[in-house]
């Protein structure tokens, strides 16, 4: 199925649903960033209800607005959230307005392809050491062999794909958190989720109540997911735009799920795309070597993959967070603690090389869902849907 076709239409009237396209832009030198949600909310035997979410985040504190559309205002949009009026995400950009308290106009243009590490050149022989012999082409060989193609980069829903291919130019390529292709169809987990444009650069316009932003090529991403519930307790960690390496970026998300009365160990899930190539992170097969310490200000992490392990602290300031209530189809409530605006480093260790150290200081991503209440970061006054 395509990963940007909403699901809910398909749902059986008897069963819960519910269902976010999401756009996160940021501009890290400024501390600005906006994050805007079109989500579709489907209690069990009743019809499903679209709601539109806006924040835009600076250093003051964030500005956040909410509309939810009549079940006869939803319609499918162009990637799988509502639309009829109130706020689209197509393929090419963003365009919404929530009453008289937020309006946005953005488009969305590929980022660069980020250009590999240039190849450190070979030392010089010593003064009077004859000249190195051409190697000759072995016996039946051509003299000039063609270099094998590149990987193709890793397909929405697609199985098994490889740990590190080769990006598409201006990374547009899809990004299936979930590694393998049967968990999109399973009972479990019960939420799916694909990064449909990993790196985009965003323009345009958006105002969220008293605070306008022109939004001037900003690093961004736009993601899709669905299910039936929300996990237990989440964290979503997006970055791009490191000053050092402009092409890199990570999206990640590791869960903790809900199963026969008990919860799992945090579970996680994303890609670390680093000098054009994209290294999967977690995964079931490296429950035991993840790690998470998360809390609404800060969050710590270990997050293992095939061939590096990349180690990384955010910072999410209270004053700079925004709250909201998610709430299940079936009626339990968590609440989000989401900064756009955070600070981030990492590390990212692999074998025969030296630690490569990344931060991004104003321009991470970092949201907290959890059944806490007593968390300290204060909710806007929107119930969901």
């Amino acid at each position: 199925m395509d990963p940007a076709a909403a699901r809910y239409p398909a749902v059986p009237q008897p069963r819960g649903h519910y269902e976010s396209v999401y756009l996160q832009a940021a501009d890290a030198a400024a501390r600005t960033a906006v994050w805007l949600r079109c989500t579709v909310h489907k209690r069990p035997g009743e019809r499903p209800v679209g709601s539109v979410w806006a924040t835009l985040f600076a250093d003051d504190g964030p500005r956040a607005a909410k509309a939810t559309l009549p079940p006869e205002a939803l319609a499918p949009g162009a990637r799988g959230g509502p639309a009829g009026g109130a706020a689209t995400i197509d393929r090419d950009g963003a365009r919404g307005a929530i009453e008289d308290l937020a309006e946005w106009e953005l488009r969305f243009e590929p980022a660069p392809a980020p250009s590999p590490p240039a190849a450190a050149p070979a030392p010089s022989p010593p003064a009077g050491a004859p000249a190195p012999r051409a190697a000759a082409p072995a016996q039946g060989a051509a003299a000039a062999a063609p270099a094998p193609p590149a990987a193709a980069p890793a397909a929405a829903g697609d199985a098994g794909a490889a740990a590190a291919a080769p990006a598409a130019a201006g990374d547009a390529a899809p990004f299936p958190y979930l590694p393998r292709r049967w968990m999109y169809a399973a009972p479990l987990p019960r939420t799916k989720a694909v990064c449909l444009l990993p790196a985009i650069r965003v323009a345009g316009r958006v105002r969220v109540r008293d605070r306008t932003a022109t939004v001037d090529g900003w690093p961004g991403m736009v993601g899709h997911n669905w299910g039936a519930e929300h996990a237990e307790r989440w964290v979503w960690l997006r970055a791009a735009g490191f000053p050092d390496r402009p092409g890199t970026w990570l999206d990640a998300i590791v869960g903790r799920v809900r199963v026969g009365g008990r919860t799992t160990p945090w579970i996680a899930n994303g890609c670390l795309a680093l000098d054009g190539v994209r290294h999967r992170l977690g995964g079931p097969g490296l429950i035991r070597a993840t790690r998470v310490d998360a809390r609404p200000d800060r969050c710590a992490v270990v997050l293992p993959g095939r061939g590096l392990t990349v180690r990384g602290v955010v910072d999410a300031p209270r004053a700079r967070t925004v709250g909201w209530r998610y709430r299940d189809p079936a009626g339990s409530e968590r609440h989000v603690a989401h900064c756009g605006i955070a600070d981030l480093t990492l590390e990212v260790a692999r074998p025969g090389a030296p630690p490569l150290r990344l931060a991004l200081a104003g321009g991470a991503a970092y949201e907290l869902g959890m059944r806490e209440r007593d968390h300290g970061v204060p909710l806007q006054p929107y119930d969901d849907p």
